[in-house]
């Protein structure tokens, strides 16, 4: 018969439990957090510097994960919700998240309606540099000017950051 040893657990090097105020604060990895308006949100910059930021974004989405996180959970719903779908891209920046959605949902014949909303015009103007499918609309995402039950989707893909 086989021996029975008991290790002792040791702790894990880095997994001490952090106070709610600790979770965010700057470290060696991690700078400190600003808490101000983003440049973008306060309308400045040149329409070169707001395609260049919206591209950036993009990249994050495409590279980073942004679009995977969002559309593991999202494609199986379109697929199995009754069609035609609509869905409306709170946030929409450079309209390429929505465009993304409608090309995947054609290659699938998937009927799908899609509004690009955004509260900034000059984010608009760069959406429809690229804009294919759906609607660019602007407005305030706490305010959003659908009647209920007329959208099946709400999306938002790094609006809040």
């Amino acid at each position: 018969m086989g021996t029975v040893h008991k290790t002792r657990r040791e702790p894990v090097i880095g997994t001490k439990s952090r106070s709610f105020s600790e979770i965010g604060a700057p470290s060696f990895l991690v700078p400190a957090r600003k808490n101000q308006p983003e440049l973008l949100d306060m309308g400045i910059g040149s329409p070169e510097d707001v395609r260049a930021n919206l591209a950036e974004i993009w990249r994050t989405n495409r590279f980073l994960g942004g679009i995977h996180a969002l559309t593991r959970h999202l494609f199986p719903l379109l697929s199995r919700s009754p069609q035609p779908l609509t869905l409306v891209d709170i946030g929409a920046g450079s309209g390429e998240m929505g465009e993304f959605l409608v090309r995947w949902a054609k290659q699938r014949a998937l009927p799908l309606t899609l509004y690009a909303l955004d509260i900034s015009a000059r984010n608009l103007s760069v959406a429809r540099e690229k804009a294919t499918s759906g609607s660019l609309l602007q407005a305030d995402a706490c305010a959003l000017p659908f009647a209920k039950h007329q959208v099946d989707f709400y999306i938002s893909s790094l609006f809040l950051h």
